[in-house]
């Protein structure tokens, strides 16, 4: 008797067992959060959340609902450890900045690990009977799976509506550059999810060579942009039928994940100095010669000209090169085939 493999259970196990293995280590040891940040925990619950995201799209909403928001609680915690963290190690390297204005980040890092360590042990992610994994086990269990055939048509689908929702947001002004946190980051956070998607469907996103060279591409293919590992596609079981997607168009939508990134990095560290110079009563003075800032409001990096740069990138991707269109127009080839 043939029996029908359900992917979505598969999906959901690629992660849940490193998952489990992260936290029994992590149980281990006194100190979870900065194990768990060290061998990239955050990683899987990004995983874990965009397959919520998707299914909460195809069936039983409430469940996945509660599920992404169990996920996206633990992963928030880590992205507060990560922005002291990569704050302290960078102006580490400076030495002859102000003890208190290394502390105010290291004092950070600190609380965000602790704040963690006490969430874990709350909802019950570190505990000898790994109680929070069998708990989502079990609700995964009662989730009304499609069939493979069925459950490929819906996720196609899935993915041009959200497609057709970011770039109407933008056009809205919904999704804007005003600033750093609400605008920048979240247009970058609202695309990167697309490149998530394609990592966690187990092989059902594929990139098939375009076979020519677009000249209007070019500055999208660069080689660690090429090379990146959020660019390696996992290979899709011999059962899955794969939406193959031009792959300049995939490194075109990594490019501008990668650029919005290192400009959103740029803003948040103006923002973080201002931050810890008002949290300590250091004066801007102190710090903008050792850490190579320009004391010109004018020439600044300033959080507004960082917002510029984003929009200017941005409009060129979406109205002139229409990447996000032209990968839904190979989603909807794929759904016909």
């Amino acid at each position: 008797m043939n029996v029908t493999t359900l992917h979505g259970p598969t999906r959901f196990q690629n992660f849940l067992k490193p998952l489990k293995e992260l936290l029994d280590n992590a149980a281990a040891v006194d100190n979870p959060s900065p194990f768990l940040f060290t061998n990239n925990a955050r990683d899987v619950f990004f995983r874990l959340e965009a397959l919520c995201r998707i299914y909460k799209g195809l069936h039983n909403k409430k469940l996945f609902d509660g599920l992404l928001a169990d996920f996206k609680e633990i992963e928030d915690a880590f992205g507060d450890i990560d922005y002291y963290d990569a704050l302290e190690k960078e102006f580490l390297k400076f030495q002859t900045l102000p003890p208190a204005f290394l502390a105010y980040f290291t004092e950070g890092r600190n609380r965000a690990q602790e704040d963690l360590n006490k969430l874990l042990l709350k909802k019950k992610w570190i505990s000898k009977k790994s109680v929070m994994i069998k708990e989502i086990e079990s609700e995964l269990l009662k989730a009304d799976w499609l069939e493979p055939n069925e459950e490929r048509k819906a996720i196609g689908k899935f993915l041009i509506k959200q497609i057709d929702n970011f770039t109407s947001q933008y056009e809205k002004g919904l999704l804007h550059f005003k600033d750093i946190e609400s605008g920048l980051h979240e247009f970058r956070r609202k695309l990167r999810w697309f490149s998530i998607y394609a990592l966690v469907l187990d092989g059902l996103i594929q990139l098939k060579e375009s076979g020519i060279e677009d000249e209007g591409f070019k500055k999208y293919l660069q080689p660690e942009i090429i090379n990146s590992p959020f660019n390696i596609l996992p290979e899709p079981p011999h059962d899955v039928q794969p939406f193959y997607i031009n792959d300049q168009l995939f490194y075109a939508m990594s490019w501008m994940i990668n650029e919005t990134g290192k400009l959103k990095d740029a803003g948040l560290r103006e923002e973080a100095i201002h931050a810890a110079l008002k949290d300590t009563g250091i004066q801007l003075i102190e710090v903008t010669d050792k850490l190579n800032m320009n004391d010109d409001p004018g020439e600044q990096n300033t959080p507004a000209v960082i917002c510029a740069q984003a929009e200017l990138i941005a409009d060129e991707f979406i109205y002139k090169d229409r990447v996000m269109e032209k990968i839904k127009r190979d989603i909807y080839r794929g759904i016909e085939t």
